[in-house]
């Protein structure tokens, strides 16, 4: 019924509880990151241009800090549906825009 609204989360429990929960919230983090730049890197070869480690990992952070705020799913990079835009000719960041307006289309 709409987009969610922007709220700030919670941190139930103890402190002990938060700390396990930190560092899960790390692990999932470093394991995305890695996703991400690998991915990045296959299709950097394929395609013929370069990726910078350290703006993916400022941009993983950041969508998934204000993603946060919105009760978002956690974001990395996609194998499969960035081998699904390279196969049908996807060049340039506009294929993302146009999944998105379909996506937020549907949630209106």
């Amino acid at each position: 019924s709409g987009l969610p609204r922007f709220r700030v989360p919670a941190l139930p429990g103890t402190l002990e509880q938060n700390l396990q929960l930190l560092e899960a919230g790390a692990t999932a983090g470093v394991t995305s990151f890695l996703l991400t730049v690998s991915i990045s890197r296959t299709f950097a070869l394929k395609h013929g241009y370069t990726v910078c480690a350290q703006t993916e990992l400022v941009s993983l952070g950041l969508v998934n800090l204000v993603g946060g705020f919105f009760g978002a799913y956690t974001s990395s990079g996609s194998l499969s549906r960035s081998a699904l835009c390279s196969s049908v000719g996807g060049r340039t960041p506009l294929h993302g825009l146009f999944q998105a307006a379909v996506v937020a289309a549907g949630l209106l």
